[in-house]
């Protein structure tokens, strides 16, 4: 037998799911599924602006500004995700007494979340905004970002409030998305407390983590992408050896059942607790890419719709990450896909997946 096609048994044997029809047929599954995010919540706005001239007052663009937009950002843009992918969401989230904030809950409401935003007085929302100059003549391009936003933990009586919303949301889900973007939602007692009501419904807890994922451990899966993952093990992953090496460590280190670990158009790497070997996932149909912000949503979400269908369906879940994510950066800004666009993109699409131990090439 041919080094490819004992590469491909010894997948297909190991890991039933490896294609696209097993990718369709999860789609169909994860209709309905009941997903709790509890995370930092985050408005992403948007200034568009067409560019004049440069101004006398100091070296900057000047823009004509020509229209703007709001919408769902860090953890409600993966429930956003969870949402479009057709399941029934549940948002927790610290956030300000303020006009983002009710920006927030009506765009979630107009994309069928229930939030749950529990506001602490004073405290402002977290915003991003993101100044984008462009014509119609010519290609959009962020200039500017300007961030508002307060990372400590709330009060004694506001982290009260959190930890019991979080347990009466992760009460009514069959799956967890734990989304740590700094902005103090995700406190060391609140993943303590995610954790013990997940494990009493015998559901997964998933954790994506930009600034802390060494202190949430004990979930079923964690998303790192590759820089996150270098933040985590401290130091660089600069060939397949050292990201494998990585990969092994922050699966044991974590206590997790599945390292889910991105690496943008290289696809994605797969490490499991239960003794079979790695996996590459090579990324969906590589194309140009538009915009990167909220891929790492888009993988979470999928992978929780995905584990919330049963544990066995890993691998299925990972491939409709993988197109998901695919997808997602081909748009503007922050976005999310749909089962229709999901299925299109599978026609004719053969999933490349292989051990690590294999090489490339091969």
């Amino acid at each position: 037998m041919s080094d490819a096609r004992q590469f491909a048994r010894s997948v297909t044997d190991g890991w039933p799911g490896a294609s696209a029809a097993q990718v369709l047929e999860l789609l169909r599954a994860i209709r309905g599924r009941r997903i709790a995010v509890v995370g930092d919540a985050i408005l992403d706005r948007y200034v568009y602006g067409e560019p004049v001239r440069i101004s006398r007052e100091a070296p900057v663009l000047i823009l004509r500004w020509s229209g703007e937009e709001s919408r769902l950002g860090g953890a409600a843009n993966a429930a956003a995700n969870a949402a479009a992918l057709g399941a029934e969401v549940e948002l927790v989230s610290l956030a300000g007494d303020d006009a983002p904030a009710e920006r927030l809950a009506a765009l979630a409401a107009e994309q069928g979340i229930t939030a749950r935003l529990v506001r602490e007085p004073g405290r402002p929302t977290t915003v991003k905004t993101r100044f984008v100059a462009g014509g119609r003549q010519t290609v959009q391009q962020q200039v500017l970002r300007l961030d508002r936003w307060e990372s400590g933990a709330p009060p004694a009586g506001i982290h009260d409030g959190l930890v019991t919303a979080a347990q009466e949301a992760v009460g009514r889900a069959e799956a967890v998305i734990v989304s740590e973007y700094g902005g103090g939602t995700v406190t060391p007692a609140l993943f303590a407390a995610v954790r013990r009501a997940a494990e009493r419904r015998g559901v997964p807890v998933l954790v994506d983590a930009r600034y802390r994922l060494r202190e949430l451990k004990g979930a079923y899966a964690a998303t790192p992408n590759r820089g996150e993952a270098e933040e985590a093990v401290g130091q660089p992953l600069v060939d397949e050896a050292s990201l494998v090496d990585a990969g092994r460590r922050l699966l044991a280190q974590l206590g997790l059942e599945v390292l889910v670990l991105t690496r943008g158009e290289e696809g994605m790497s797969l490490f499991f607790a239960d003794g079979r070997p790695p996996l590459r996932v090579m990324a969906y149909r590589p194309r140009e890419v538009y915009d990167v912000s909220g891929a790492g949503d888009a993988v979470v979400s999928a992978m929780a719709l995905g584990l919330a269908c049963g544990t066995d369906r890993v691998l299925a879940a990972a491939l409709l990450a993988d197109v998901a994510a695919g997808l997602v950066v081909g748009k503007r800004g922050v976005a999310t896909v749909s089962p229709q666009e999901v299925e299109e993109a599978v026609v004719g699409w053969t999933p490349t997946i292989y051990p690590l131990e294999a090489p490339i090439g091969r």
